[in-house]
């Protein structure tokens, strides 16, 4: 079981490894996109202080 988990995980490094190579020296925009996905998180911050006034209404 160990052997077939180290496996998926050896297979899946090697072809981000060989993507973000190759996306780099491809086109400069393909790194971007990994910036995008970054970028919803920190709206989701500003989400997280919505939390707080519910917490006010429990108590």
């Amino acid at each position: 079981m160990n052997r077939n988990r180290n496996n998926r995980n050896q297979i899946p490094l090697p072809a981000p490894t060989t993507t973000t190579t190759k996306n780099p020296n491809s086109s400069p925009s393909a790194p971007i996109p990994v910036k995008h996905k970054l970028q919803p998180r920190s709206p989701a911050s500003p989400a997280t202080p919505a939390p707080p006034p519910q917490r006010p209404q429990f108590p």
